[in-house]
């Protein structure tokens, strides 16, 4: 090759390459082109190595965090800004629940310790009452006053013991004597115990005792308890009478089985169903109880949530309240077995 510039010069170059080689130039090139591909297919598999060793720990510390289990990280890591982050986010949520644990006690251990304290002065409020209410040689009108004292002073004990059993319930502090029940001998004994308290004339219960093979393990007194309450619910609320029914039931599918108590009186609007479960006073809570101390259905609830169950209640818009105790399957199974 001749080239002349610049102007007045003139350059020769001359190239040669061997054919052979330059024949072989497409496949080095291609080999070229597989080493450098498998170079960067080792390096990503290396990094995403690395990374996953990085994240994985990650991951279960954020596993942690939403059980509210302690988690703590190595810093130094690749991702060790994320890493310190979820430490920071777990040491403000574990010193947060100590917190409210600590809250949740003293509150427990007040409420135990006042109900302590009002017991003896009211146990000899109503001695002394009774005596009066009882005694031939007090006048007339002094005895009346004196049963008006017992029944508010019965009254002042049943609050301080549901209010007591409340707490208990709401942070699991009430012990449960399990054992094996039917749940439609419960459903006998709670329609019993209702009418011999005296069930006014304008109140009609039934009673369905279809399933009998129904067992659950659970604690007899409180499930009781609950029943009464549902029971006692709506007497309480229909004073121009109602009808009452309760009943055992499976589902379709076994995979629940539990108690309806129903009512066909004057029912609750839809709106408010979700209220009632709530603790009187809570800030969840938009109305006030109409009747009561308004302890009787959250009691209910934290029963059924102690068995791992749920209290489901409706009110069709003809009127009258149907409440559901509703345990799962696995428990009825147990219970049989």
């Amino acid at each position: 090759m001749v080239v002349g510039y610049p102007k007045n010069s003139h350059g020769k170059f001359q190239f040669s390459w061997d054919a052979e080689w330059v024949r072989s130039v497409p496949w080095r090139l291609g080999l070229l082109l597989i080493i450098n591909a498998a170079v960067a297919l080792m390096l990503s598999v290396l990094m995403g190595l690395r990374m996953v060793r990085n994240i994985r720990p990650l991951v279960t510390g954020i596993r942690k965090l939403a059980r509210e289990e302690p988690v703590r990280l190595d810093e130094r890591s690749l991702l060790g800004d994320l890493a310190g982050s979820i430490n920071a986010a777990s040491a403000i949520l574990q010193e947060k629940n100590a917190a409210l644990k600590a809250r949740d006690e003293a509150r427990s251990n007040w409420i135990a310790g006042i109900s302590h304290d009002i017991r003896t002065p009211l146990s000899m409020i109503l001695g002394y009452a009774s005596e009066l209410e009882e005694s031939p040689e007090v006048p007339e009108e002094h005895r009346r006053q004196a049963g008006v004292i017992r029944r508010q002073g019965e009254k002042l004990r049943s609050l301080v013991s549901d209010l007591n059993l409340v707490s208990m319930l709401e942070y699991d502090m009430q012990p449960l004597r399990r054992e094996r029940v039917r749940l439609t001998s419960l459903a006998r004994q709670a329609a019993a115990d209702l009418l011999n308290d005296g069930l006014d004339g304008r109140f009609a219960i039934e009673l369905d005792a279809s399933e009998e093979d129904l067992w659950i393990t659970g604690d007899r007194k409180l499930l009781l308890r609950a029943i009464g309450n549902l029971l006692q619910n709506s007497v309480n609320h229909n004073p121009q009478g109602c009808r009452i029914a309760i009943g055992a039931f499976r589902s379709e599918d076994r995979t629940r089985c539990g108690l309806v108590v129903r009512d066909d009186g004057r029912g609750v609007p839809r709106e408010r169903l979700a209220e009632l479960t709530e603790l009187p006073y809570s800030s969840n809570r938009k109305h006030p109880p109409r009747q009561g101390h308004g302890l009787g259905l959250p009691m209910v609830d934290r029963i059924l949530k102690a068995h791992r169950g749920r209290l489901l209640l409706d009110s069709p818009e003809g009127g009258g309240l149907t409440a559901v105790l509703e345990f799962p399957a696995e428990e009825a199974h147990a219970a049989g077995s």
